[in-house]
């Protein structure tokens, strides 16, 4: 699953967000936050 590690979409107006199951929260929040949205961290995988 490691290489299935792609955002494949983001909607702002739906605060929606279809990831593949090997994406990080970080690789998540930086691409929400190109469309001005925040995804906060679960403190346990922060970074």
């Amino acid at each position: 699953m490691t290489r299935m590690d792609a955002v494949l979409e983001v909607a702002p107006a739906d605060r929606l967000a279809v990831v593949q199951p090997g994406v990080v929260n970080k690789s998540l929040r930086d691409a929400v936050a190109g469309v001005g949205l925040f995804y906060p961290p679960d403190p346990a995988s922060y970074d």
